[in-house]
């Protein structure tokens, strides 16, 4: 008897989990918020899971569109907290044993603020892209890239699991991610960037520029400042169109060092790699197969080449 019910009371069970199971792919949500505000305030997102996209709208308000589908959407809850000219938004996912068959549900969150305005943005499991903006730009994800238009201020980026892309920065930026590639399109600030799996490209730098890979090569199409670059995956090539007030170093142990130099710019010249070249004509110093030093155009700020992959050559524009 006992057997029987047992067996009877587990059939019962598998059955329960089967349809508990099968019923989580079902479920779709639409929240659609407006929230008056004037220009100059915050925008806060911080999110268990999703992606965020900032778009530019009028400078009345700050909207909010919301989807969630999937299984398990309803175990997701949004919560609005509105304060003078700030709003924050909290997206919390109550996660079950479920997720670990791959049950969980897609969030989008797509919120539209003033073109003056600040974001700060937090996500565990998306993507995260802001428009054009005039404000502080805050980007926070572990599970996607990170796209940015071209942002009047300053710029924070980071990502565990993506690439990263920025149309423009007015203000100092600092970007890094763990997975992927960083192209910059102007940067006039000082900017620092860090990747640990892939390439960076700079288009123009106005402002200082830090820049540090161990997976990619490194491209710097125009520099107006100074430059600190190094790569363990890969060439280095970069540009100076203006004279840099302080001193610059390119290196890298996975490939060659190649700079383009403007005429009439000065330079403390110091190359090392398997072989070296220069258009120019050093005062000062000494040139072997493997190595040169000198000054060039009366000497100034240091520039310094170094490779153990390939070949360092400094070349006229």
């Amino acid at each position: 008897m006992k057997t029987g019910l047992c067996r009877f009371l587990g059939v019962v069970l598998a059955a329960a989990t089967l349809q508990l199971i099968a019923g989580t792919v079902s479920g779709a949500a639409t929240v659609d918020k407006s929230f008056p505000v004037r220009p100059g305030g915050t925008l806060t997102v911080d999110a268990d899971i999703g992606s965020i996209d900032v778009r530019i709208g009028g400078d009345t308000a700050v909207q909010a569109h919301v989807t969630t589908s999937g299984p398990r959407s309803d175990d997701v809850s949004i919560t609005f907290s509105p304060f003078g000219d700030n709003l924050t938004i909290r997206c919390r996912y109550s996660r079950s044993w479920l997720s670990l068959f791959g049950q969980s549900p897609r969030v989008r969150l797509e919120v539209t603020v003033p073109h003056r305005y600040n974001v700060d943005l937090k996500t565990s499991g998306g993507s995260i892209s802001v428009g054009d903006l005039d404000g502080r730009v805050h980007s926070r994800t572990s599970g996607g890239g990170i796209s940015l238009g071209a942002i009047h201020g300053t710029v924070q980026g980071h990502t565990s699991g993506g690439s990263i892309g920025i149309k423009s920065c007015s203000g100092s930026a600092e970007l890094g991610t763990s997975g992927g590639s960083i192209n910059v399109g102007e940067a006039d600030g000082e900017t620092r960037l860090r990747t640990s799996g892939g390439s960076i490209t700079v288009e123009r730098s106005r402002g200082r520029l830090d820049a540090h890979t161990s997976g990619g090569g490194i491209h710097i199409g125009e520099a107006m400042a100074a430059v600190d670059a190094s790569t363990s995956g890969g060439g280095i090539d970069a540009f100076f169109s203006k004279q840099p007030r302080s001193g610059s170093r390119l290196s890298t142990s996975g490939g060659g060092v190649k700079v383009f130099l403007a005429e009439g710019l000065g330079f403390d010249v110091s190359a090392r790699g398997n072989g070296v070249h220069c258009d120019f004509d050093l005062r000062g110093g000494s040139s072997t197969r493997h190595a040169l030093s000198g000054q060039l155009n009366g000497g100034g700020p240091t520039l310094a080449l170094r490779t153990s992959g390939g070949s360092a050559s400094i070349r006229r524009r």
